[in-house]
């Protein structure tokens, strides 16, 4: 099955990336990492990624979540995971990505994290030129 990310942007201005299938090296991980591009160049600084439909991650899939992680932060903002199944969590604990990436059990969870926290919000002037 082909990864399927769907984007959406939900109060307080995050943009969460609802995602079905599998994380793998191939295909589907340069999918995301494109994904991540267009939202770096778009000056996004607040992401989830829902989880909540994602069967298996690999070591690719983490190198993704990692890079979320040190470029949401590079631009002052943040990037939570929501939803994730028990597999995808004993996962980020082993590789202790559990310390680095917070992690939510829902959507709406992860959202509200954001509140009352300033990260700055895109505008033209923050985009990066691709």
């Amino acid at each position: 099955m082909a990864l399927e990310v769907i984007r959406e942007t939900l109060p307080p201005e995050v943009t969460v990336l609802r995602i079905r299938g599998r994380i793998t090296l191939g295909r589907d991980t340069r999918q995301l990492a494109e994904t991540v591009s267009d939202l770096e160049c778009e000056g996004i600084t607040r992401l989830v990624f829902d989880l909540g439909e994602v069967s298996y991650l690999d070591s690719a899939g983490l190198g993704i979540l990692t890079r979320c992680t040190i470029s949401m932060r590079n631009a002052g903002g943040a990037f939570h995971l929501a939803g994730a199944n028990a597999k995808v969590l004993q996962l980020l604990k082993v590789t202790q990505l559990d310390e680095m990436i917070p992690s939510f059990a829902s959507v709406t969870e992860a959202c509200r994290a954001f509140e009352g926290r300033m990260y700055p919000t895109p505008t033209a002037s923050s985009r990066k030129p691709r």
